[in-house]
């Protein structure tokens, strides 16, 4: 039998393909509210529903309310590692197939804001960023800007001691039958950079939904842990509010100007993953393999000695505060396939470098794995080195604990990884 080398009708034409460019000139970005939801307990969980509306590029919720202090005993103060981003101890996102977009710590969500934003961003860092004037306008400002002489306009993470008309930072000390005033903003990012190039979740249909959950913190969570010279003090909310606005993009009309090809879809995920920590040396953390890990942060919380609470505290980084002769930590490394080994540095040069990129350093304790930044976060993703797992049975890290590091049964390391995803739909 002949074969038919007959070419293919010219007045059958192929369906086009969808273009990323022609999506941005025929959508129209979208934002709007979407209904609060109130607790009045620590502890509480709240849910709410995003909008079935066009492709879900984020969702901001500002937590806000108040809640007041006791009696206490021998000056206690605010955590200064984790308040008050621990208000919120847990956030989720879930999809109604029960695919997890997102499920981090209260105080992971300020890493995942400064990762989305670039180095226009330091949530962690930017407690009450906005100041009032010297006495002429080219005086660099020296006084806070309290809500009491300037009116309320920091729409930054703000405490304010609404009895004492100040304003708290973290490590501060909880005065005894006062009140305290907060607005926390937590933003929950479906696009893996602000481009949306990645993770737009199309969520305009009957089949497809995301459910948002808070969980509230607890009062222990708010204190620092127990120590000579911190005593307890009792919390109760009085009240807490969490007002979402979701922002989308419209569905364009034409099927060509789609981000993504029909049945088809980049889902981005910030995962937290808490695993035990009970040695020094090398310490292995293996990958969920099959997606692209685009970042990692692996947070090393020890019970350690300063402490009875049974609290978990930020590993430090030297055995003597400042002191570089006295490192926690040893090398850093990666590891796929057995054999490859693209990163082996020590932990000084992997933070030099992160923070020299991102223009901030990370909080105590935590070691960056940053696959995707290469000098550029402000401009997205650059794909060269994202850590693409399909196809392997092994990726993993690993960052060396000096021997003079204590590690109490109880440690945990907190793993936050960024990774990206080919799916069918949402």
């Amino acid at each position: 039998m002949a074969l038919n080398n007959t070419p293919p009708s010219t007045n059958r034409s192929a369906p086009a393909a969808p273009s990323f460019d022609a999506f941005l000139r025929a959508t129209q970005p979208l934002s709007f509210p979407l209904s609060s939801q109130s607790a009045t307990n620590f502890g509480d969980s709240r849910t709410f529903t995003a909008d079935k509306t066009g492709y879900c590029e984020s969702i901001l919720c500002y937590v806000s309310g108040t809640f007041t202090s006791g009696l206490l005993t021998n000056n206690p103060i605010f955590d200064p590692s984790f308040f008050p981003w621990n208000i919120i101890s847990r956030i989720t996102v879930q999809s109604n197939n029960g695919f997890q977009f997102y499920n981090t710590l209260g105080f992971e969500n300020a890493m995942v804001q400064q990762a989305w934003f670039g180095k226009s961003n330091s949530p962690y860092s930017r407690l009450n960023p906005f100041w009032a004037l010297g006495a002429a306008s080219n005086v660099l400002p020296t006084t806070p800007l309290l809500y009491t002489d300037k009116g309320a306009r920091n729409f930054m993470p703000t405490v304010f001691n609404v009895t004492d008309s100040a304003v708290v930072s973290p490590g501060d000390t909880i005065g005894a039958s006062k009140t305290y005033e907060f607005s926390i903003p937590y933003l929950i990012p479906l696009t893996a950079a602000q481009d949306i190039r990645a993770g737009l979740c199309l969520i305009q249909s009957q089949s497809s939904g995301l459910q948002i959950q808070f969980t509230v913190g607890t009062s222990a969570d708010l204190v620092a842990p127990g120590a000579a010279g911190n005593g307890a003090v009792t919390l109760t909310l009085s009240a807490l509010t969490i007002t979402p606005t979701q922002f989308s993009f419209a569905v364009p009309n034409d099927p060509s100007a789609q981000p993504y090809a029909p049945g088809q879809a980049i889902r981005n995920r910030w995962i937290s993953e808490r695993v035990a920590w009970s040695n020094t040396g090398d310490i292995d953390y293996r990958y969920p393999v099959g997606g692209t890990i685009v970042k990692s942060f692996h947070h090393f919380k020890n019970i350690g000695t300063v402490t009875t609470s049974g609290k978990l505290i930020p590993q430090p980084y030297f055995g003597t505060a400042n002191r570089p002769s006295t490192p926690n930590f040893g090398n850093v490394k990666v590891v796929y396939g057995s054999t490859e080994n693209p990163m082996n540095i020590p932990f000084n040069h992997a933070l030099w470098q992160y923070e020299s990129q991102w223009g901030t350093p990370v909080p105590e304790g935590v070691i960056p794995f940053d696959y995707g930044t290469l000098s550029y976060p402000d401009l997205g993703i650059n794909p060269v080195g994202l850590l693409n797992t399909a196809g392997l049975t092994e990726a993993k890290t690993t960052v060396n604990v000096a021997g003079t590091v204590t590690v109490t049964a109880g440690s945990v390391i907190d793993v936050l990884r960024q990774e990206l995803q080919m799916s069918g739909g949402a």
